[in-house]
C-alpha cells in the first residue's frame, strides 16, 4: 500500500519520474473498512525516495495492525535500521524501474550489502524490476542470507511469453529448496496484460 500526500506538506523527490494524485490513509482505510481487511503492509513509493516520513508517519497513525517496507540508501547505518525497525518496517524496497536511469543490470553489490546489513533484523528485500531482462535471477539472488519478494509478479512487459528467460529464472529461483523466496500476487496494470488465450507470465505466476 502507498500513501501519498499530501502534496502540500510533504514535497515529492526532485528525481521522481511522475506525481501522483494524494492518495491518503484516511480514503484507504474506508476502502479497508469496506473489504474488511484488518491489516496493512505499507511499501515507499519511489517519489519519496529515500525519505520515508509519510510512510512513518501512516504507520504510527494507522489504527490496524501494519508493517513497512523502507527505501533506504546503501550507506544505510545499522543504527538507521534499528530506528525503522521499531516503527514497524519489516523490509526495503529496491526500485529499478520507477527512476530517471532504468537499471539493465542487476546491483548486485548494493543488493548484497543491503542483505547483509538487514539480515540480523529478519527484513526482507523487495526487488521492483522488469524480471523479463533477467536470465540469471535465480543464480545472481539465491545466496543471499535473507528472502527475496519479487514486486508485481515479475512486473513483465506486454508481450511477455511464460518461456522467457526471466520468467524461468523467477520459477527456478522460486524452486530453491528453503530459499523462501517469494512473488506477490500478480496485480498488474491492465496493459501488461495480453487478450489471447495463451496464459502469460502473470497467469502462470
Amino acid at each position: 500500500m502507498h500513501i501519498c500526500g499530501p502534496a502540500a506538506q510533504y514535497a515529492y523527490s526532485e528525481d521522481r519520474i511522475y506525481t501522483p494524485p494524494d492518495a491518503l490513509l484516511p480514503d484507504y482505510l474506508l476502502l479497508a473498512e469496506t473489504l474488511g481487511l484488518q491489516r496493512i503492509v505499507f511499501v515507499q513509493p519511489s517519489v519519496y525516495g529515500t525519505d520515508n516520513t509519510v510512510m512513518l508517519a501512516a504507520m504510527e497513525s494507522c489504527p490496524l495492525e501494519n508493517r513497512g517496507v523502507a527505501v533506504v540508501k546503501a550507506q544505510v547505518s545499522e543504527a538507521e535500521i534499528e530506528s525503522l525497525n521499531q516503527a514497524g518496517v519489516r523490509g526495503v524496497r529496491l526500485n529499478l524501474v520507477d527512476v530517471p536511469d532504468p537499471h539493465s543490470e542487476l546491483p548486485l553489490q548494493m543488493i548484497e550489502q543491503l542483505a547483509v546489513k538487514i539480515a540480523r533484523f529478519d527484513w526482507h528485500i523487495e526487488l521492483l524490476l522488469h524480471v523479463d531482462n533477467f536470465a540469471n535471477l535465480d543464480k545472481d539472488l539465491s545466496d543471499l542470507p535473507v528472502e527475496v519478494v519479487i514486486g508485481h509478479a515479475g512486473y513483465f512487459r506486454p508481450g511477455c511469453s511464460p518461456d522467457n528467460p526471466g520468467f524461468q529464472a523467477l520459477i527456478r529461483l522460486m524452486s530453491l529448496n528453503g530459499a523462501g523466496r517469494s512473488s506477490r500476487p500478480p496485480i498488474e496494470c491492465p496493459r501488461s496484460l495480453t487478450p489471447t488465450p495463451t496464459p502469460g507470465p502473470s497467469r502462470k505466476l
